[in-house]
């Protein structure tokens, strides 16, 4: 047993310093969610993504996805083949989910929009185009040109 304590400067320091790393590292290793204090959100994020391509900025725009039969995919192979070939990636072999995204083309002069998705009435996941372009901060009345595909 130590007769007496001697506390030198260095020392405190040393372990303010310690001290100071120790309770950061806990800091940073908790759980993030046990310190919020907001709600949780519970929503998927917006239906668009927005990126440069060279001078032109391009918005990638969701219109939903639709449900499209699978005799659509290799219509130049048998039947049976494509069956199999989706079986084989478990994958359904009578219908397909296809996601569809619509370009709009920012060239600095004007919006181009590519295509006009699949309108609100063609399935009940499709048709979220006009949303998502107001969504993204444009109106369908900001679009200059269509082009059909």
């Amino acid at each position: 047993m130590p007769t007496s304590l001697q506390f030198t400067r260095r020392g405190l320091l040393y372990g303010a310093g310690m001290t100071t790393v120790a309770a950061a590292g806990a800091t940073l290793l908790a759980p993030a969610g046990a310190l919020a204090a907001s709600a949780m959100k519970g929503a998927q994020v917006a239906g668009w993504y927005r990126f440069k391509l060279g001078e032109f900025e391009v918005t990638v725009l969701s219109d939903g996805s639709y449900a499209l039969p699978t005799t659509l995919i290799g219509a130049n192979v048998p039947r049976e083949q494509v069956k199999a070939y989706l079986a084989s990636h478990f994958l359904d072999t009578e219908q397909r989910l296809s996601h569809v995204n619509i370009p709009l083309i920012n060239t600095g002069k004007e919006l181009i929009l590519i295509d006009v998705g699949g309108g609100m009435n063609w399935m009940p996941n499709a048709g979220k185009l006009s949303e998502n372009l107001k969504a993204s901060g444009y109106a369908p009345e900001d679009v200059d040109k269509v082009i059909l595909t």
